[in-house]
C-alpha cells in the first residue's frame, strides 16, 4: 500500500511515449472542505458522530496528459489548521491520481496519497465525560508527526475552466476493523500550464 503511488507512476509512464514536459497541459487550484473520518468519530456527548463540517483546504495540481481521455495528476495541498481542546493539528499532503474521462463532462479518478499530520499542544490535562464517569486526557507538549498512505477514489464534473469534485481518501481500505474514510468536496479552477511560464 505504501508504494502504490510509485507503482502507478511507473506503470502509466512506461506504457506511453517517453516523458515530455509539454504534456503538462493544465494546472489547477483546488478550494474545498475537508471531512475527516466522516461519520466515524463521536462528536457530541449524546453519541452523535461527526458529519458535514467546514474545514477549508487548498491544493495545487498539474495534469500530465497521456492521451485524449487519460491523465496523471500530481497534487500537493494543505488542510487549514484545526484547534480543539488546545491541540493544534495541521495536515499536508501529496497525491497522485490517474484520471479517466468517461464522457465530455465526467471524469473518474483513482490514486494514492501520502499525508503528514502534525499535532502539538501547550501541555497539561483535561477532564472529560467518559460514559457514566469522567477520564483525564493529556494534552501533548511537543509536536507529533504521523505519516499515512491512502487509497483515493473520486468523481469530477468538468466544465470549461472549472470543475466540481468529490473525493474519498481511505486508510487501510482492506481491513474493516481499522478502515477510516475522509471525504473532500471542492471546486477546481483550471488554466493552461504553458501560460503560467510565459
Amino acid at each position: 500500500m505504501r508504494w502504490i503511488g510509485f507503482i502507478l507512476t511507473l506503470f502509466f509512464s512506461t506504457s506511453y511515449a517517453k516523458f515530455d514536459w509539454n504534456r503538462f497541459d493544465k494546472s489547477s487550484l483546488q478550494l474545498g472542505t475537508w471531512l475527516e473520518n466522516y461519520a466515524q468519530v463521536r462528536a457530541t456527548r449524546s453519541d452523535q458522530v461527526g458529519g458535514f463540517g467546514l474545514t477549508p483546504f487548498i491544493s495545487l495540481a498539474s495534469e500530465y496528459r497521456l492521451d485524449t481521455k487519460k491523465a496523471l495528476i500530481p497534487e500537493m495541498g494543505y488542510v487549514w489548521q484545526q484547534n480543539r481542546a488546545d491541540i493544534y493539528k495541521n495536515i499536508f499532503f501529496t497525491r497522485l491520481d490517474f484520471a479517466y474521462k468517461l464522457n465530455e463532462s465526467i471524469r473518474a479518478r483513482f490514486g494514492s496519497g501520502l499525508f503528514l499530520t502534525t499535532q502539538s499542544g501547550s501541555g497539561g490535562a483535561d477532564t472529560l465525560n467518559n460514559a457514566n464517569t469522567t477520564a483525564t486526557y493529556y494534552i501533548p507538549q511537543e509536536r507529533r508527526d504521523n505519516y499515512t498512505q491512502t487509497l483515493d477514489l473520486g468523481l469530477e464534473l468538468m466544465q470549461k475552466d472549472i470543475s466540481w469534485r468529490a473525493q474519498t481518501y481511505i486508510i487501510t481500505p482492506f481491513d474493516p476493523q481499522t478502515r477510516q474514510l475522509t471525504l473532500s468536496l471542492s471546486i477546481n479552477f483550471y488554466t493552461d500550464t504553458q501560460e503560467l511560464w510565459r
